[in-house]
């Protein structure tokens, strides 16, 4: 049984910590930050998903030998690829982040999106 919203929140401020519920990471907070404490709960799950991706998309990437992960922004992937295939990359990537963020979630399916921004051939 999952508890509410409130009341992890509860939790949070009473024991000076939150559980991260599916990996378990712990976050301590001081009893006045509030804030904090909510927006744990969302940012907590995010951060564990990119990470899950970001893991995934490199063994990919790393496999094939499409190309690689140039950075991270916020809940995003930057991939640099071969031209040739740089449709199959993304494609697979959108994938890899959608399975991500879904092992997270327990009612919604995982969402997202990608798009090729630019193209050089060598």
């Amino acid at each position: 049984v999952s508890q509410s919203r409130y009341a992890r929140i509860e939790e949070g401020k009473e024991k000076g910590f939150l559980r991260e519920p599916k990996l378990g990471r712990i976050r301590y907070f001081s009893q006045d930050e509030y804030g904090s404490i909510c927006n744990y709960l969302i940012q907590g799950t995010n951060g564990e998903a990119m990470k899950t991706a970001l893991i995934e998309a490199h063994k990919y990437l790393k496999e094939t030998g499409y190309g690689r992960i140039l950075l991270t922004i916020h809940d995003q992937l930057v991939v640099s690829a071969h031209s040739h295939v740089a449709e199959v990359v993304k494609d697979r990537m959108v994938e890899i982040m959608r399975n991500s963020i879904g092992k997270f979630l327990d009612t919604v399916p995982g969402g997202a999106t990608g798009k090729i921004t630019k193209m050089f051939d060598k």
